[in-house]
C-alpha cells in the first residue's frame, strides 16, 4: 500500500480536483491521504465528501514545502510515500504500477519513482532533471539554456518515450520508500521552496540508491497553482534555495564562483531578459529580489 502526502497552500479548487482523481483511479491502492495545510487563507480546505482515510493537518504558519512534507510523513505507516502537489490531476491508475516497479528484482536499488507529467493538453512537461552542476547553473544564469535545450538542467524532459534511470524526479509527484526517507531524515527544511527534492535525490544517490522514471503512466501537472501567488517572492526562494544547495554540496571554489555569478552576472542577465521581453515594469522588483538576497 501507499500513503499520500499533499502539501497545500491556497491552492483553490485544485486540491479538490486532485483528491477526487486519486479516489477515482487509485482508491484501492491507497492506505492514507494526509493533507498538510500551510495556513491557507482561501477556501481550498472546504472539501466535499472527504473519505475516512483522509487526514487534514492544519498548521498555524506556512512552513514551506519540505517541512510540511516531513510533518505529513511522520503520520505515514505504509512502505511507500507519494509526495504530491495539489495541482496534480490523475487521468489513469498509476499507483499499482509504481508499487510493481519497486518490487521488481532487477530494480531493487530504486529509492524513488516518478511518472510522466503532462499539461492540460497532454503535452509533456518537466518530469525529471539532471543534478545541477556549476556549468549548468552558469548556462542558466546567462540564458544559454533557453537557446540550447541540451545545456539546460531539465534538457531531457521531452525524451519521455521510454522508462529510464534519472538523476532526480520532479517533486510535483515523487514516490519514495519510507525506510529510505527516514534513513535520510526527510527533506531538509532549510529549503522553504524549490530544490528540496533535488537535495533529497542527491543524498539518496550518495547512499547507493537510484531514481527511476516511468514513461508509460502519466498525470496532469497544471503547475504553479500555489507558487504563482507568491509573485516576486517565488524568484527569491528559487535563487535562495539554489544557493543553499550549492553551499551544501559544491566545493569551496565552486561556491565562490557561484557567489560571484550571483552578485555580478545574474542580476544583469535577468534585467536584459526582462527588458527585451517587454516586462520593464518588473525590472525594479527583480533588483529588489537580489538586494534581499544580498542582505
Amino acid at each position: 500500500m501507499i500513503d499520500v502526502v499533499i502539501c497545500n497552500w491556497n491552492s483553490g479548487n485544485s486540491l479538490q480536483i486532485c483528491l477526487n482523481s486519486i479516489i477515482k483511479f487509485d482508491k484501492k491502492n491507497i492506505n492514507r491521504i494526509i493533507i498538510v495545510d500551510n495556513n491557507s487563507t482561501d477556501k481550498s480546505l472546504h472539501l466535499k465528501k472527504i473519505p475516512s482515510n483522509v487526514k487534514i493537518i492544519k498548521e498555524k504558519k506556512n512552513h514551506g514545502f519540505g517541512k510540511a512534507c516531513n510533518i505529513g510523513a511522520a503520520h505515514c505507516k505504509s512502505d511507500l510515500i507519494v509526495f504530491l502537489n495539489p495541482d496534480i490531476e490523475f487521468i489513469e491508475p498509476v499507483f499499482f504500477k509504481i508499487q510493481k516497479t519497486f518490487e521488481q528484482k532487477n530494480l531493487n536499488r530504486i529509492g524513488i519513482v516518478g511518472i510522466k507529467l503532462v499539461d492540460k493538453n497532454l503535452n509533456p512537461v518537466v518530469s525529471y532533471a539532471r543534478f545541477p552542476s556549476l556549468k549548468l547553473i552558469f548556462y542558466k544564469i546567462i540564458g544559454l539554456d533557453r537557446v540550447f535545450n541540451k545545456l539546460a538542467i531539465t534538457s531531457n524532459y521531452f525524451e519521455t518515450q521510454k522508462s529510464l534511470y534519472v538523476d532526480q524526479i520532479i517533486g510535483a509527484l515523487f514516490c519514495i520508500k519510507k525506510k529510505i526517507f527516514d534513513e535520510l531524515k526527510g527533506f531538509d527544511d532549510r529549503f522553504f521552496l524549490y530544490y528540496e527534492e533535488v537535495d533529497l535525490s542527491f543524498r539518496l544517490k550518495k547512499k547507493g540508491y537510484n531514481s527511476y522514471f516511468l514513461s508509460d503512466k502519466k498525470a496532469i501537472h497544471y503547475g504553479g497553482v500555489s507558487s504563482r501567488k507568491l509573485k516576486i517572492s517565488r524568484d527569491y526562494f528559487q535563487i535562495l534555495s539554489r544557493y543553499i544547495y550549492i553551499k551544501k554540496h559544491f566545493s569551496y571554489l565552486e561556491k565562490k564562483i557561484h557567489l560571484l555569478l550571483l552578485i555580478l552576472i545574474e542580476p544583469l542577465s535577468r534585467f536584459i531578459y526582462i527588458f527585451f521581453n517587454n516586462k520593464k515594469k518588473f525590472s525594479r522588483d527583480y533588483f529588489k529580489v537580489y538586494l534581499r538576497l544580498l542582505r
